[in-house]
């Protein structure tokens, strides 16, 4: 099962989103990565690693970073709020699933929007901001572009000269 207003990734062709499935037995939830491929319109599932498989899922979130799928495990205690940001290396392979770094949510970070090209994390904030924060040196900077923490976005951009309707050809100029 998943909620549609869950996040989602498209990576390799395939749409990713987090998912739950009700263990049997009275076993609660397993959080885990559903798929559905573009080109075939197969569906599919993708095991988390140990750490997250028993993570309610509202508390996840998936997401890119660089080229690999990327879910973020969000921790809320009353004084303490964290999140764990978790790449899988190798596409696919369960056991390449690492965890890249751990971020304790200062000056008000309320959910991660995506990654920059230099490495820094976009954070939305409880007031409203959009700051980038770097993990390697724990600073973070305020991007003077305010909106609700969910009205932020964040989506991968690759130029291509690949038409998406009609012919792929590509026409030659004749000369007279």
């Amino acid at each position: 099962m998943m909620e549609f207003m869950w996040s989602q990734a498209f990576v390799n062709g395939v749409v990713h989103w987090i998912a739950y499935d009700v263990v049997a037995n009275g076993g609660g939830l397993r959080s885990l990565v559903m798929t559905c491929s573009i080109a075939d319109e197969v569906f599919g599932e993708i095991m988390l690693p140990d750490a997250l498989v028993s993570v309610i899922p509202m508390n996840l979130s998936i997401m890119l970073f660089e080229e690999s799928l990327v879910v973020v495990r969000y921790e809320r205690e009353i004084d303490d709020a964290s999140c764990e940001v978790w790449v899988m290396k190798q596409y696919g392979v369960l056991e390449s699933w690492s965890r890249l770094y751990r971020i304790n949510l200062v000056a008000d970070m309320e959910k991660v929007v995506g990654f920059r090209n230099n490495g820094e994390v976009l954070f939305s904030t409880r007031s409203n901001d959009l700051i980038s924060y770097d993990p390697n040196s724990g600073h973070n900077m305020g991007l003077c572009i305010q909106g609700s923490y969910r009205s932020f976005y964040v989506q991968n951009y690759m130029e291509s000269l690949i038409l998406l309707k009609g012919n792929n050809a590509v026409l030659s100029n004749v000369v007279d």
